[in-house]
Order: structure tokens, then C-alpha cells, then sequence
């Protein structure tokens, strides 16, 4: 009997071919408040992201799932300020399950958008990728307090400039270990548009506290609120 897909087999969402992933950043979700989170028009509702990732609910994948190859350049074309977060557009590949996708943007949430056990963190980088397929996978990374981020640090003082090549320790944003949480979600952003492929690292990177308060205040609170999780699976791959 043949493996099941984890993954449907529509390719790509109508939304998707409305415009590239930039333009729909910019252009759907700036109307749109963090404050008035209810008011925010959906597509769809029982797959939607954030979640809580509960570890007495995950099931090991390991023969399921394959590892993540993440192949980033450390090369930014601009940093700027959305409206929404600080967002840096940005070369890669990346192997999301054995099936390639292309790194199209990576922004920040601030507090986390995820949580594990419960647990907020202060900050979460989403990396964005496109497959040819038009099919959407998130690489979330957590960021906790310690020391000062490199990367994170060029984002803070170029985002105003859009200087090309305004960040070059992008590797300085992904932990060394590669383990992940998997799940079918959503958009984090109206339309919050379904069928996302989530990649959750377990294990995070971390900032200082004086770069926490420099995003915090172009961004106090920047985060989608949890979503049930409705039934869906999450899978865990030890890296």
C-alpha cells in the first residue's frame, strides 16, 4: 500500500495567485490592528496558527519525517519596516521534508506567536519559503534573553535604510539544532489563509535585553493570539 502524503495534494491556494509574497504582506495585512484581532477576515478556520505545542500530545516522527536543510545566503536585497514588523527579503533554499522551497522573506513576532507547554517567549522569527507549487512552509525560531544576536542586530540598524546586503549573520538567527515541531496551520496575518506547512525549532537562539526593548518599541506586542488546535497532529523530529 502506498505511503500517504502528509501534505494535500492541491498545489496551490486561489490566494497565492493574487500576488507574490511580498506585495501581500504589504498590502493585506497593513489595514489591519493587532488590538482588534477579531475583527481580522479569514478564509478558512479550523487550521489556523498560532498554536500551543503541548509535548504530551506530539508524536515522534522520526521515521516520518525527514531533517531540515536550510541553506540561507548571508545576503540581504533590503530591511524594512512593514507596518506590521521588521521584515528582510532574502536568498536561501531550504529542504522542507525532502521537497525543495526558495527563502522568500523572515520577520519578527514579538512576544511569541508559538508556545510550548505554555511557554512564551520573547520574541519568534518567522523564515518564509515558496515552493514551485505555490505551497507556503514557515521555519518558526524562538528567541530567548542572553546574548546579543549579530543578525538580529543589522536588522535593528538598517531596517530604515533599505540598504542592499544590509545583513550578513543571517546564520546567527538559526540555532545549531535543527529539531522540529511539525503541524498544518495558517497564516499569521489576514487573510490567514490555511494549508501552511509549520516547522517549529525546538531549540532557540537568543538576544539581549537592550534589543528586545529596541524592537519593542517600534513593536510592543505584534502577535496573533492562539488558536485551537482542533484535532490536528503535531509531529516532533529529533535532529
Amino acid at each position: 500500500m502506498p505511503k500517504r502524503s502528509l501534505y494535500p495534494q492541491t498545489s496551490r491556494h486561489p490566494y497565492v495567485k493574487k500576488a507574490p509574497l511580498k506585495e501581500r504582506t504589504l498590502q493585506v495585512v497593513g489595514p489591519y490592528s493587532y488590538h482588534q484581532q477579531e475583527s481580522w477576515p479569514y478564509v478558512s478556520g479550523r487550521q489556523q496558527s498560532p498554536i500551543d505545542i503541548k509535548e504530551t500530545q506530539v508524536q515522534n516522527a522520526q521515521q516520518q519525517l525527514l531533517p531540515l536543510q536550510l541553506a540561507y545566503q548571508d545576503l540581504v536585497t533590503k530591511v524594512y519596516d512593514t507596518g506590521m514588523s521588521l521584515q528582510a527579503e532574502s536568498y536561501g533554499t531550504a529542504l522542507l521534508n525532502g521537497r525543495p522551497f526558495t527563502l522568500k522573506q523572515f520577520h519578527f513576532h514579538g512576544q511569541s506567536e508559538h508556545t510550548l507547554d505554555g511557554q512564551v517567549f520573547p520574541l519568534e522569527a518567522h523564515f518564509v519559503h515558496e515552493n514551485i507549487n505555490g505551497t507556503l512552509g514557515v521555519v518558526a525560531v524562538f528567541m530567548t534573553i542572553g546574548q546579543e544576536n549579530a543578525g538580529f542586530q543589522e536588522v535593528l540598524n538598517n531596517y530604515h535604510t533599505f540598504q542592499k546586503n544590509a545583513a550578513t549573520h543571517i546564520q546567527c538567527l538559526l540555532p545549531q539544532n535543527l529539531s522540529y515541531y511539525h503541524y498544518m496551520g495558517s497564516l499569521t496575518t489576514p487573510p490567514l489563509t490555511e494549508n501552511v506547512e509549520w516547522y517549529l525549532l525546538k531549540e532557540p537562539v537568543t538576544i539581549s535585553l537592550e534589543q528586545l526593548h529596541t524592537f519593542k518599541k517600534l513593536y510592543p506586542d505584534n502577535h496573533r493570539k492562539r488558536q485551537p488546535l482542533n484535532q490536528r497532529p503535531v509531529l516532533f523530529y529529533q535532529g
